[in-house]
């Protein structure tokens, strides 16, 4: 699969970077680089799998069967299991607007795709439940799904990956850490499920390029990269596994800015799981964003809305609050 490469400008530093869901907690970016300037490194050495650290990732997953595949980033995930599976399933089910990446994935793996839309009740977009879907698929479900926030219902995925026991699930869990729900007692369960995961969102270092995903498929097994992910990012993830506490307290800010956001602008934000909010642009004029932020313009069931990472309590106040509509 070869995909076209895109070149993008260098980001405008005098701007907020609030387009792509990083985290820019700075106190979970201070430990991280405190930790980074001390380690030594030699940097002109492949990395090696690392086994210390697949016995930390496997101890907080509480997974001692299966494997875990590490890749650079869930993107390299995604697209290393859909041209895998492809071979294997000739369609993908799956719900839009979510991770762009995906269709691009598909169609140059010329597999029929089968879209299907959210729903919107109570300030907040909803997965729609159908009563068939075409068999044999990959089912791709990402849960909390950007740029909607949207949960799967996990009672009815696991419905469907009792029903469709001839398709396989791919669970895109990359903002898990923002929820209280996760798929892997579906994972145990089942042989049919995969998760994607990533060190990328909540635990800061989209930059390092660390993702994983976990399969009870020896052939999925087999793709694990050669070198992959690299030294620095192995460390980091590392890191923060002995850490966990202070990735918590991280989450646990974020959430509690949004809670303050939701608050203060009389609950006129879309209700959101992640680290992101949606601003519809009927009811927040949001011309002065372009000369503050760089956001992310996203469609949604015909209507316009902003996407912001969110950051520190004050500046998402000064963004938002001083302009509503």
């Amino acid at each position: 699969m070869i995909l076209k490469q895109e070149f993008k400008p260098e980001r405008d530093n005098t701007k907020l970077f609030l387009d792509r869901n990083e985290n820019h907690d700075p106190l979970l970016k201070e430990c991280i680089n405190d930790y980074l300037s001390n380690i030594n490194i030699s940097y002109n050495l492949y990395p090696d799998i690392c086994l210390s650290f697949y016995n930390k990732l496997k101890q907080y997953l509480g997974i001692d069967y299966g494997h875990v595949i590490t890749t650079n980033g869930s993107e390299q995930s995604l697209q290393l299991l859909l041209m895998h599976l492809a071979s294997r399933y000739r369609n993908i089910v799956k719900w839009e607007p979510t991770f762009g990446l995906i269709d691009l994935y598909s169609k140059t793996l010329n597999l029929k795709i089968y879209n299907y839309n959210f729903m919107y009740s109570n300030n907040a977009f909803y997965y729609t439940y159908h009563d068939s879907y075409p068999t044999k698929s990959i089912f791709y479900i990402s849960t909390p799904n950007s740029p909607t926030g949207s949960n799967f219902c996990k009672q009815h995925l696991e419905s469907l990956i009792q029903k469709y026991q001839c398709s396989i699930f791919i669970i895109d869990e990359a903002y898990v850490d923002y929820t209280d729900n996760n798929c892997l007692d579906l994972y145990k369960q089942y042989n049919n499920v995969i998760i994607v995961r990533t060190f990328s969102k909540a635990w800061g270092i989209a930059g390092l390029r660390v993702g994983y995903f976990l399969t009870k498929d020896q052939q999925c097994a087999n793709l694990q990269p050669n070198y992959a992910p690299n030294i620095v990012g192995l460390c980091a993830a590392s890191f923060l596994l002995d850490n966990k506490t202070i990735v918590r307290e991280s989450v646990l800010r974020c959430l509690h800015t949004k809670e303050q956001l939701y608050d203060l602008t009389d609950k006129r934000l879309t209700n959101t799981t992640g680290n992101f909010i949606l601003l519809n642009t009927r009811l927040f004029d949001v011309k002065h964003l372009d000369s503050m932020c760089l956001y992310k313009s996203v469609t949604i069931l015909g209507l316009d809305y902003i996407k912001l990472s969110l950051i520190d309590f004050d500046k998402m106040k000064v963004l938002i609050n001083l302009y509503n509509t």
